[in-house]
């Protein structure tokens, strides 16, 4: 059965967005508890760390190589695959985490530097009892790659929806500024186990008993494949790392700077999944079902997505620029914040929207090209892009800029986005044809939003809440306006969900 790229990023969209703001109800709980400082540090490590290290160590392996071989399998070949996977990535992560567990001290070290110069009692132990989500989050990883590759995108979002909800409970009634860290573990576990439980009701058919295979299927975990993962996850765990080192780089600046850094970057990450993460997961299946096809198709396919992904994030990141002010007050000026905390955070949030554009097009990009099996490529340019941003950020801290870090953070999308992009595209990218309809599309965007801009300008004295949120969703309607061409393509585009 085939459906509408464009459907099907909605439907995402949408469970993404209700996943997402129950992730901002998360962090508004967190800051309006604890505020910015050590508590707030400790926490924001312990309910990042197990997604981290997965993110880290696993997603890039799983988008490389594993949903490609899982897609080019069929039947019960790939359950018995997709069971093989998983078991190993519990293992591995099970042994990971009783490493970590006994070097604990190391690793808050080098996460969290302030939190040795000023450490919370208790803290290290409930940061070992947390460690236990590892295999758990390692096996929902494993299983959302098998979702995707057969087409049910938005179920493991829904366990991500129940994960947070259950985490907001605790924030709500039980955490305080003084304790409640280990109680923040032990929920953390038993959150990550719901998110398991939820997500094997959505795959019951790996879970039931296969037929007895009438001869050997062979190592269905082949070294290629095995060679594959090893790019994949040392090319994404780039990527996913690349914002944990510079948010420890930042962290040296003071207390609380760690959980800015954080809260910032959740402002960041909300777009990104809404607009990105849809069309990234699902164009990797699609492109890997057509790795035997024409190579122009694929680029078009890709140039296609890019289009209409710079639309996507365009919008989001010109609106955000202009009302940020608002927007960070209205999630985060509640409790123990302070107006100081909320413009700290609304400079990080500004810095990183400029990301935005390049963030689609280094993840659109390393897609496409492991979808071709040209995982040493996306490795090889995300090296270059984070070597080139401590460059930049090294040569900031030596001018003494504080801001040294969050641009560093920038400087790493702009870099990996340009040479994915370049790669998938080659001489294409030298040809008027393939930018046109991106280069009229921000003249339009700009254009849309110069009544806004010159608002924030000229009139400062007229901001009020309401005005602001009525002038935010009027400004998204028209960039929407102006870019509906964009979208339509995705509409026509479809998708396998077998």
């Amino acid at each position: 059965m085939a459906r509408s790229v464009l459907v099907t990023s909605a439907l995402i969209g949408l469970v993404l967005l209700l996943s997402r703001l129950t992730g901002f109800l998360r962090e508004l709980l967190l800051a309006s508890q604890l505020g910015v400082g050590k508590t707030s540090d400790a926490a924001v490590l312990m309910l990042t760390f197990p997604d981290f290290m997965v993110g880290f160590l696993l997603a890039g392996g799983l988008s490389a190589a594993i949903v490609p071989a899982l897609k080019k399998s069929v039947g019960t070949a790939r359950i018995r695959l997709f069971r093989r996977i998983a078991m190993l990535t519990v293992l591995l992560f099970s042994l990971l985490a009783v490493g970590m567990a006994l070097t604990a001290d190391t690793i808050i070290a080098l996460m969290a530097p302030a939190l040795i110069s000023n450490p919370i009692p208790g803290f290290a132990d409930a940061f070992r009892v947390s460690l236990l989500a590892l295999p758990v989050v390692a096996y929902v990883g494993a299983q959302t790659s098998y979702l995707n590759t057969v087409g049910r995108f938005v179920l493991p979002n829904i366990s991500v929806l129940i994960f947070n909800l259950i985490i907001c409970f605790y924030l709500a009634f039980f955490v305080s500024a003084t304790g409640g860290l280990m109680g923040l573990a032990l929920i953390l576990v038993i959150a990550t186990l719901t998110r398991l439980g939820s997500q094997m009701i959505f795959a019951p058919e790996t879970l039931r008993r296969l037929p007895q295979e009438v001869s050997s299927p062979g190592n269905l975990v082949t070294f290629d494949l095995l060679k594959k993962f090893i790019f994949g996850v040392i090319s994404y765990g780039v990527i996913v790392g690349a914002p944990i080192i510079f948010r420890s780089i930042y962290a040296t600046g003071g207390e609380g700077y760690l959980a800015v850094f954080s809260f910032a970057k959740k402002l960041f990450d909300l777009p990104t999944a809404l607009m990105v993460a849809p069309l990234v997961t699902i164009l990797l299946p699609k492109l890997a079902a057509m790795v035997n096809a024409d190579d122009g198709d694929v680029k078009d396919h890709v140039q296609q997505a890019l289009t209409a992904g710079l639309a996507f994030v365009g919008i989001i990141a010109i609106s955000g620029l202009i009302f940020m002010p608002m927007i960070a007050d209205l999630i985060y000026l509640h409790g123990a914040m302070t107006p100081a905390g909320t413009a700290h955070i609304t400079l990080l949030a500004q810095l990183f929207f400029l990301a935005l554009p390049f963030y689609a097009m280094m993840h659109l990009g390393a897609i496409a090209l492991s979808a071709q099996g040209r995982v040493g490529t996306v490795l090889t340019n995300t090296l270059i892009a984070l070597g080139l941003s401590f460059a930049v950020t090294f040569f900031l801290q030596l001018t003494f800029n504080t801001l040294s870090a969050p641009v560093g953070f920038v400087a790493f999308h702009i870099f990996a986005g340009i040479l994915n992009i370049g790669v998938i595209l080659g001489k294409r990218c030298l040809i008027w044809g393939t930018w046109h309809g991106i280069f009229w599309g921000v003249i339009k965007t700009g254009i849309a939003a110069t009544p806004f801009v010159l608002y924030r300008i000229w009139f400062p004295e007229l901001s009020s809440f309401w005005l602001d949120i009525g002038l935010l969703i009027l400004c998204g309607l028209c960039l929407s306006a102006v870019n509906l061409s964009a979208f339509r393509v995705l509409h026509h585009m479809r998708i396998d969900t077998t």
